[in-house]
Order: structure tokens, then C-alpha cells, then sequence
């Protein structure tokens, strides 16, 4: 619906008195009721089918005339009352009624205890056109006191969008209101694809049917659109795009007594349907017998239909066609943990609380997911963590596969350091026990004593400079170039302690250019004595590599390299504390930055880049390669006298 509103009449006379500085006279009785009845709206167009609106301006306790005239002389004349003596009547055209034989008392209705009678044998026919509206507060003769324009146009096609919700959400989605709070909370959102147990959410927006559902019985707009979906040949429903040969159509129906939620907004010609499609009747062709039983998407394309009076409204046509509105997918309602090899979590945990797990899911949005902790020696099993799934997505897999992601917090203390631990996912909702695919994984659990920490000056001559590592049982130190986790160097074999002043020989290259290192510790897990980061697992810290990045790389002129390790160890005394400070390094084991995508509804602007160099650990900068040592202060003494010799050159000129 489109309205656009005009000021009153008496806001512009009294606006223009006071500007003008006008003293009032005395008028006519007539001309006084006049000036005190308006129309609101100057135009209202309507999809045919919905309910026009007008609101009237009138003395409190009067009536008026209302006339609508047609450009191919259709007219109809009311008589409206202010019974309530408010000094408004707001008047409704149920577009919908207004068929050749219609009765005009049922098209045209005033609001409350108001009263509207109709003038002469009028039919209350309205087909497409434009009409005129004029306001009289006495007789028809003379001018209109105000008047307004009323376009009844074909309500074309309706859109959709396709939106999910947890699965436990239905009950939640009973308003409009409800309806944008799940938008801000972020449980509620636009998708292509929807699993089983989830909320299907289906926002039709479909000009020329706010009538019709005005004209079912109901309490309320929700109430009267289900009626509405229930009559004779009204449906929505959706339909597998692509059929087996030896199976007919499969059709979904989301009528009004099978959907589990409807919200219904008409003046913005709006309408939600809300169902689990795991638990809406289907059949295999349109006149098929509905079925209550498990159905089979076979992971196919939907496509959603509108059908209003036996018309469909909404993708008419052979479904099959290709870009049908608000396409979806179906999916299994499924979910892995993180970088998984063989059902095997690498590199593992520490064992103490707050051991952050990633996990990847077919789930909506918000759902809420179980990680269970079992067969853990040292604690009493199974310990459970809940998380919930964000609109973040992560690609999974070698087939470009996006899944959403949650992250739950598992407190491992207490667990043996050394053993594994079984994690097994499942879902909270009790409606739908078992109907989750969710895989179990085994995660090994390391000391919270592993710790390493990088010199203050870490590079020099080819290697990289360890100021403390502790392995509680022993390994190695590697280092990695942080952009692509190709390792370029490690340590021999080192006992279990703690280890102090180590030096990391790294390949020739490593250290040159803007290239950042990494180093982190591993066990010697084929026990070769020889690191191989095929074989020997890193020390882990909640789904992390213990390690620190290397804040800076140089050229640190400084005595050559032993070609080893060179350490003094301390004899490892296993601690009773919740562990020690370790470095927080970034995730070697995590998606690829550019798989990962963040949901964000509105722009962001990007930070420009600092101008500031902050390579070094303290933040003050330093000369760059190119620049060489020193420069800056050179360039500082080479601007100075530069200024000097220009202003003295000023001063010859004068």
C-alpha cells in the first residue's frame, strides 16, 4: 500500500495566522465546518484484493459526505457519523468484496461506534481504476471541503524469502514483534538451506489478499490468515524440484492447521509461515493422499508456492524452471568438531578449564548443541558443555560445503595429561531425539605446563632465538612461517624440563623479508628421536598449538650458529597449580582466514593502516630493510639543514 499524507486544513490556516499575523473574523456557520473537515491522505494506492484506508478530520460529533467517483463513472456516495465525537472517522474499502455484485455495506466500513450509511442503491462494485474522493460537510453542491485519490492496481505476483530458525524456536515466532527480535538476536535468518529439524520460516510478501484474510473470522490478523490457508483451493506448500523418475512430486503442505507458527502483518501485505518440515504432511502428487511418515528430500532443491483461489501466485510455472524464488535446499541435520583426522581431534587440550572446541553444523542459528566429555581418566564422565550455533560459516571439506559454527568451553581439570578423552555431540531439543547425525571424536589431553616463549631479539644469523620452553614430556621446538605453517626448522630431540636460551637453526630464506615465524613445541610421537610434522602431534593448548609468534624478523648481526640446540635444562617437577602463562599464538589447525565468513548486517567501515611501525616488541619502530640503520635520524638532520638553505635563499631574493 502506498499513502501519502497531506497536512490538515486548519494546520495551514492557523499556521499561515500566526505567520502573517492575521486577526481572526467571524465566519459563517458554514464556512467554519468547512475548514474543519479534511481528508489525511492525499493518495492511497492498493493492490486489488487488500483494504484501502482513509482517515477524516471532521467537526466532533458531525457528519460528512464522502463521494468516490470513477473515471469511467462509477460513484458511490456516503453518509459517515462521528458518533464517539472524537473529531476522526477512519474509513476501510475492502477491495476484495468489491466484485460486480458486491453490497457496498459489506466494501465500506468506518472504524468503533462510528456510523456509515450508504447513499442511493449502490453496489459496492470497485474494478481497476483511479478514483476521485471528496469530503463534504453539508451538501454535494458546491466545492468539496477536501479531496484525495484512491488507485486500485493488479496485485501482480507475490515474492518470498526463505529464513531459519532453531527448531524449538516455533513457539517463540507468534508476532511481529517476536518476528524482530529474532532478526536482532540473531536466532532467526535469511538462508538457502534449512535441515530438517529446524524452524522453516517462509516470509511471503503478497499484495491483494489482506481482504480476503480480513474477511475470515479470527480475533486477530494471525488467527484469521490461518482460516484463510484453510479454505478450498488456498495452500502454501513447497515442492521438490527435481523428482526421482520412479517417484511422483513430492508436495510439503503448510496450511494453516499443519503450519506450527503464522504471522500475518497485511498492512505491509507481509506473511510468515512457520513449520518443521520434519513434521508437516506430504504427499507424491498434488492429489496424492497427505502422509504422516518420515519424508525423503534426497538433499534436493525446494521451491515454495503461494495458491490463492486455485492461483498460484507465488513461482507459477513449471517448478523445474531454473532461478525459482526463494529456491532452498534441504539438509541433514548434521555435525563434526574441528580438524579432524581419523575421528582423532589434533593437536588436543590442556588439561584445565575454559579448552575452547570449534565445531561445524547444518543446524540453524542458534540451536543449541551438547559436547559431552567421556571415558576420561582423572574425572568423573560425562562432563557436558553446551554451545550455541552462530550465523559464522566455515567452509568444510573438498566440495566448497559451508557450514555454520559453534565454539563450546570444556573444563578439563582434573584429566589425566597424556590420555584421550571421547567427545560426542548431540542435540538439546527432546522433540527430536537421535535425529541429529552428529559424529564422536577422541582428543588427546596435554600438561597446562607446556609453555614457550621467543627472545626479546628472537632472529639472528639464521636461526631463531627461544628464551624458555618447557616440554613435560619432551620433544621438540619447531619453528613454522606463520602464513603457511611450512616448518624451516627444529631442535633435536629435548628430555622433558624446562629449557632455557635454546637456538632454532631454520632453513636459508626463513628469515628474510616481512615473513613471520612461529614457534611452537611437539611431542616425539613415532619416537624416532627426528621431528616430522607428519608424525609428531604439537602440544596443545584448547584446540591450539602451544606456541608463540616471533614478533619480528631482522638480520641481528650476531655470533654464528652452533648448527644445534644449545639448552640448560632444569629437571621437570610436575606442578599441582592450574598451569602457567602460556603464549597465545595464531591457530595453525584452524580453516584458512579466507574460508571463514562472519555474518555482518550492516557495512563496516575499514581501519585505515597505521603509519606507525610497530615491528618491534616495544612499539617504537626501527629502520627498515631498505632504509638501513640510522636512517631516520639522517633524514631528520637532512630536512633541517634543507630548511635552513631554503629560507636563506628566501632572504637573497628580497
Amino acid at each position: 500500500m502506498v499513502t501519502v499524507r497531506s497536512p490538515s486544513t486548519v494546520a495551514v490556516a492557523v499556521g499561515l495566522a500566526v505567520a502573517l499575523g492575521v486577526v481572526a473574523v467571524t465566519v459563517a456557520a458554514g464556512g467554519a465546518a468547512d475548514s474543519q473537515v479534511a481528508i489525511e491522505e492525499d493518495t492511497v494506492e492498493q493492490a486489488r484484493g487488500d483494504v484501502a484506508e482513509f482517515t477524516l478530520s471532521v467537526p466532533r460529533g458531525e457528519s460528512v459526505t464522502l463521494v468516490l467517483d470513477g473515471a469511467d463513472g462509477d460513484r458511490h456516495r456516503l453518509n459517515l457519523t462521528d458518533r464517539i465525537a472524537d473529531g476522526r472517522i477512519g474509513l476501510s474499502i475492502n477491495t476484495y468484496r468489491a466484485g460486480s455484485g458486491a453490497n457496498a455495506s459489506d466494501v465500506f466500513a468506518v472504524d468503533g461506534r462510528d456510523a456509515l450509511s450508504v447513499v442511493g442503491n449502490d453496489t459496492g462494485a470497485l474494478p481497476d481504476d483511479s478514483y476521485r474522493v471528496a469530503a463534504y460537510a453539508n451538501d454535494t453542491d458546491g466545492d468539496p471541503a477536501d479531496a484525495a485519490d484512491l488507485r486500485l492496481t493488479d496485485p501482480g505476483l507475490a515474492n518470498a524469502t526463505v529464513m531459519v530458525a532453531p527448531g524449538d524456536a516455533v513457539d517463540r515466532i507468534d508476532s511481529r514483534a517476536a518476528v524482530e527480535r529474532g532478526r536482532a538476536e540473531g536466532w532467526l535468518t535469511r538462508t538457502d538451506r534449512v535441515a530438517e529439524t529446524d524452524a522453516l520460516v517462509l516470509r511471503l510478501t503478497a499484495p491483494g489478499i489482506a481482504g480476503a484474510v480480513a474477511d475470515e473470522p479470527g480475533i486477530s490478523d494471525e488467527t484469521r490468515f490461518r482460516a484463510f490457508l484453510d479454505r478450498p483451493n488456498t495452500s502454501v506448500r513447497v515442492a521438490i524440484k527435481h523428482p526421482t523418475p520412479m517417484r511422483a512430486r513430492q508436495y510439503s503442505h503448510l496450511n494453516g492447521s499443519t503450519a506450527d507458527a503464522v504471522v500475518a502483518d497485511p498492512e505491509r501485505d507481509t506473511y510468515y509461515v512457520v513449520a518443521r518440515l520434519a513434521g508437516v504432511p506430504h504427499s507424491y502428487g498434488l492429489e496424492g493422499k497427505r502422509r504422516t511418515d518420515e519424508p525423503n528430500y534426497y538433499e534436493n532443491e525446494m521451491v515454495p508456492q503461494l495458491v490463492v483461489d486455485g492461483e498460484r501466485r507465488l513461482n507459477p510455472g513449471d517448478i523445474g524452471e531454473p532461478n525459482r524464488t526463494a529456491e532452498f535446499h534441504v539438509t541433514w541435520p548434521e555435525a563434526t568438531l574441528s580438524h579432524s583426522e581419523d575421528a582423532r581431534l589434533t593437536p588436543g587440550f590442556a588439561a584445565e578449564p575454559n579448552q575452547t572446541v570449534t565445531g561445524y553444523t547444518t543446524v540453524a542459528p542458534g540451536t543449541a548443541v551438547t559436547v559431552s566429555v567421556t571415558d576420561a581418566t582423572g574425572i568423573e564422565t560425562p562432563r557436558n558443555a553446551t554451545a550455541v550455533v552462530t550465523r559464522e560459516t566455515a567452509e568444510i571439506g573438498n566440495y566448497g560445503s559451508r557450514r555454520r559454527v559453534f565454539r563450546a568451553s570444556l573444563n578439563l581439570s582434573g584429566v589425566e595429561p597424556g590420555t584421550e578423552v571421547d567427545l560426542a555431540l548431540a542435540p538439546t531439543d527432546p522433540d527430536f531425539p537421535g535425529e541429529h547425525r552428529f559424529d564422536e571424536h577422541r582428543a588427546p589431553v596435554d600438561s597446562p605446563r607446556a609453555s614457550v616463549e621467543s627472545a626479546d631479539d628472537p632472529v639472528a644469523n639464521g636461526t631463531v632465538r627461544v628464551a624458555s620452553a618447557t616440554l613435560p614430556d619432551g620433544g621438540f621446538v619447531a619453528v613454522e612461517r606463520a602464513a603457511d605453517g611450512t616448518v624451516v626448522g627444529s631442535t633435536e630431540y629435548l628430555d622433558a624440563g624446562a629449557h632455557e636460551g635454546l637456538r632454532v637453526p631454520v632453513s636459508e630464506g626463513a628469515t628474510a623479508g616481512d615473513s613471520r615465524l612461529r614457534v611452537y613445541l611437539a611431542h616425539d610421537s613415532d619416537g624416532d628421536g627426528t621431528y616430522f610434522a607428519s608424525a609428531d602431534r604439537s602440544y596443545a593448548d584448547s584446540m591450539r598449538a602451544v606456541g608463540a609468534t616471533v614478533p619480528r624478523t631482522g638480520s641481528t648481526t650476531d655470533s654464528p650458529p652452533t648448527g644445534t640446540a644449545t639448552a640448560t635444562p632444569t629437571p621437570f617437577q610436575p606442578s599441582v597449580t592450574t598451569g602457567s602463562p602460556t603464549a597465545t599464538p595464531s591457530d595453525p589447525t584452524a580453516p584458512p582466514p579466507s574460508t571463514a565468513t562472519v555474518h555482518v548486517d550492516t557495512g563496516v567501515t575499514p581501519t585505515p593502516p597505521s603509519t606507525t611501525d610497530t615491528s618491534r616488541p616495544d612499539g617504537t619502530g626501527g629502520a627498515t630493510a631498505a632504509d638501513g640503520p640510522g636512517f631516520g635520524a639522517l633524514a631528520a638532520l637532512a630536512g633541517l639543514v634543507g630548511a635552513v638553505l631554503l629560507v636563506a635563499r628566501r632572504g637573497s631574493r628580497r
